[in-house]
């Protein structure tokens, strides 16, 4: 996750409880120079999008997203919000986290492997709620590979030592069994 959110610019702590309201909000994060009209077509694209098939999950987690010319790499932001953004007609539970993300149309591969990313980890009750305090602390908290973890937490050793120690002896594994057999 690391690749497509900072914690410094890419956590907002949402001002709005209106989808629209929200995602203009998040659009000035993820593209701060986009013109007027290139802000309404993307939110109405979202909006329209949404409409289709709310992205919203029983677990008041939100995914709005849309294919954007005016990047050239995938970029997510993540929107915090203690009222609840109502997605729909009311006929969904509000969401109080929004990971919205833009990507070019020739990253689509990619962006659904990071919209995978995004949804395992928002299944996640404590990543979630560590996610969600970031927007009250944020020089609490800093952003380790794939996770958020406050300073000093004792995965760190796991995500950045053992993990990468691991996989590099299972590939050796790998290669010298394929060698022998």
């Amino acid at each position: 996750m690391i690749r497509y959110i900072s914690v410094a610019d890419r956590i907002v702590a949402l001002t709005t409880t209106t989808l629209k309201d929200s995602m203009e909000q998040l659009l000035d994060r993820l593209v701060p120079g986009l013109t007027a009209s290139a802000k309404r077509d993307l939110t109405d694209a979202m909006l329209r999008r949404e409409r289709m098939k709310p992205t919203v999950l029983p677990h008041k987690v939100a995914f709005p997203r849309a294919e954007c010319d005016e990047v050239n790499r995938i970029v997510c932001a993540v929107g915090i919000s203690e009222a609840g953004v109502h997605c729909g007609n009311g006929e969904y539970i509000p969401a109080h986290t929004l990971f919205m993300t833009l990507y070019p149309k020739r990253r689509f591969r990619e962006f659904v492997l990071v919209l995978d990313h995004l949804v395992r980890f928002s299944q996640d009750p404590d990543k979630l709620a560590l996610l969600q305090k970031v927007v009250h602390d944020r020089k609490q908290f800093q952003v380790v590979r794939a996770e958020v973890f406050p300073w000093g937490a004792r995965d760190w050793g796991h995500t950045n030592v053992f993990m990468p120690v691991h996989g590099l002896l299972e590939r050796m594994e790998a290669v010298v069994g394929a060698r022998r057999g």
